[in-house]
């Protein structure tokens, strides 16, 4: 998953999961109109996404598993000591990595209806699981699954820690005393840098329903020039735009399913036509079939 020095056997776990032949992105009007013109979709920083207590879930799970670890050796007791110092869970995560964007599993759900889109205002885009990692995995983008499980959470935590200790004996000459030039205090950003990923992939277990994968941004340090930022009612809030023309026609969307509405049948008429405005396959792409569906959930709040 990452793209700096720190990779875990975790990171190839989560990225040999099975993909789901559809993966979903819930989005409201806005934000359709938003990708269709763009061209583009928008990647969170994961301080900043509707949950507020993303981060602070790993980090509390990563300062547990700190506080239980016995060092084998003085590389690891010194990492540990500068592991310990700062406590995670009231750091506030830079702008460094951790950028998400938010899919599904599942096509036409009701707790995803009313949690993202408010009702009446809300699509579902759906696009190849396996064209959106192939593809976009080119461009910095890793595709990979949110785990719920607190065992596996555990373990994929456990495995950075092990990493980051692997790096301080490699610093320290395979295993002799450190090297004069090498500051143990470096323990602690090589901790924090790879939790930003793993925290982009954990969630708590009681959101298990959603199924969530996410794209992620490979890279531990983004270009500063490629991070902007919109405005939210109380902050301003970083992202990153995600290149969507290579996926294809439509821009890789090959389903929409419209969300509960009073007014269906004009939403999935004036659906039709808007991608026709703006999203025909270019010069050279094959032509396919945008399919176009209206949600079967019972929900109403008008």
């Amino acid at each position: 998953m990452t793209g700096g020095d720190i990779e875990t056997s975790a990171d190839t776990t989560l990225r040999e999961r099975e993909v789901p032949q559809t993966l979903w992105h819930y989005t409201s009007r806005e934000g359709l109109l938003g990708i269709l013109k763009e061209k583009a979709g928008w990647a969170t920083h994961i301080s900043y996404l509707n949950d507020a207590k993303e981060f602070r879930h790993a980090a509390e799970l990563m300062q547990g598993l700190l506080s239980a670890r016995e060092p084998a050796d003085d590389h690891e007791r010194l990492a540990l000591e500068a592991m310990r110092r700062i406590e995670l869970t009231e750091l506030s995560p830079s702008i460094q990595g951790g950028f998400v964007f938010s899919l599904s599993a599942k096509g036409d759900d009701l707790s995803q209806w009313r949690g993202y889109c408010k009702g009446r205002d809300a699509y579902a885009l759906g696009f190849s699981g396996a064209n959106l990692r192939d593809t976009l995995g080119r461009s910095g983008f890793a595709l990979v699954p949110c785990e719920y499980d607190p065992a596996v959470q555990r373990k994929l935590l456990s495995e950075v820690i092990d990493t980051c200790f692997k790096t301080m004996h490699r610093l320290g000459a395979g295993g002799g005393p450190l090297q004069p030039h090498v500051n143990p205090d470096l323990a602690f950003p090589l901790l924090f840098l790879s939790l930003l990923e793993v925290a982009s992939v954990i969630k708590h277990p009681k959101f298990e329903g959603e199924q969530e994968w996410r794209l992620v941004s490979s890279s531990v340090y983004p270009d500063p020039l490629k991070v902007i930022f919109r405005a939210k009612r109380s902050l301003l809030v970083p992202y990153r735009t995600v290149g969507l023309e290579s996926l294809g026609p439509y821009l890789g969307i090959t389903d929409i399913v419209v969300g509960p509405t009073p007014h269906m049948r004009l939403e999935v008429g004036a659906l039709e036509q808007l991608f026709l405005t703006y999203a025909l396959p270019a010069a050279g792409q094959p032509t396919t079939q945008l399919r176009i569906r209206r949600s079967e959930v019972p929900y109403r709040d008008w």
